[in-house]
């Protein structure tokens, strides 16, 4: 089955997060490696329409390209309320308004990938922190923890306890004189802005201890494929192009190859056959061709 796919990412006043989504996106195209890639970017908050009304939209183009489903990834590293009720509640919604014309399938959020601490960038240092926004959903912090604990890193928040200035105070009261703050964070925005201050506040705070703070882990093609691994694409599988532009539950074959006259059965039969060496470039086809009010009209079935 063909899919499009639809990053969901939390929303920002500022433009930068924005336009890393984007970028993104394209990686993720990229990788997809084939002639059609569907893929697009949705905001759960701060957009102008709500997120299930970006899910219709989008839908509806993936319909008209041809797709049979919307997979859509939500670029959330903890699984709080967004992710365990906020997404779902408008996914809900989107598959009330479609009804049955193109399925929706939520795939598991990014932090969910058991490789995402390799995407913090780490540095020499006696001791290392990773600093996530944090969750007070019940066991919405354990990913962070299991993290931390790979990394041989202290964990810190920047919304619950234990905060950054508690953790720094721990660490310089065991002796530890150098700290890498690693950040758990997708993107460079408003909240990196604050703790890059956050930071200089607690350099002056303690002078004789070294604060290196990393960089936000941003649109990279490692993250891009991790994101295709969450689709849990098998292994050797190729994403093929969307079906024709459907039409009365058939398909309108036109071959842009062909050039001529389709007013007579023969032209109309040439024009099949350059559709189908088309066609059959990307995935084998068997064509049962039938004539309906003088038009030309094929079914295709994939073969095995």
């Amino acid at each position: 089955m063909s899919s499009a796919y639809l990053l969901v990412y939390h929303g920002s006043r500022d433009p930068r997060p924005q336009l890393a989504v984007e970028k993104l996106a394209d990686l993720v195209s990229a990788l997809l490696g084939n002639q059609y890639p569907l893929v697009g970017t949705a905001t759960l908050e701060l957009a102008t329409l709500p997120l299930h009304e970006q899910i219709r939209d989008f839908a509806n183009k993936a319909l008209e390209a041809g797709y049979h489903q919307v997979q859509l990834v939500p670029l959330f590293l903890l699984p709080g309320v967004h992710v365990m009720e906020d997404i779902p509640r408008e996914v809900t919604l989107a598959k009330r308004i479609l009804g049955q014309a193109i399925a929706i399938d939520q795939r598991p959020h990014l932090g969910s990938h058991p490789s995402m601490g390799k995407m913090l960038a780490t540095v020499e240092a006696d001791a290392k922190i990773v600093l996530a926004h944090g969750s007070r959903r019940r066991d919405g912090n354990q990913p962070i923890e299991a993290i931390a604990e790979q990394l041989e890193a202290v964990v810190a928040y920047w919304s619950i306890q234990p905060t950054l200035a508690e953790q720094i105070q721990s660490l310089a009261d065991a002796g530890h004189k150098s700290m890498a703050i690693l950040p758990y964070f997708l993107f460079s925005g408003t909240t990196t802005d604050a703790i890059a201050q956050k930071v200089v506040q607690l350099q002056t705070q303690f002078p004789q201890l070294e604060l290196k703070l990393r960089e936000a882990m941003g649109a990279t093609s490692q993250l891009a494929e991790l994101i295709l691994e969450l689709l849990e694409k098998p292994s050797g599988h190729k994403h093929l192009p969307p079906n024709p532009p459907r039409k009365g539950g058939s398909y309108m074959i036109s071959s842009p190859s062909f050039k001529g006259d389709l007013s007579s059965a023969s032209a109309r039969r040439r024009e099949a056959e350059c559709c189908y060496a088309e066609w059959n470039k990307a995935c084998r086809v068997s064509f049962l061709t039938f004539f309906l009010k003088g038009g030309l009209f094929c079914r295709t079935a994939l073969g095995g």
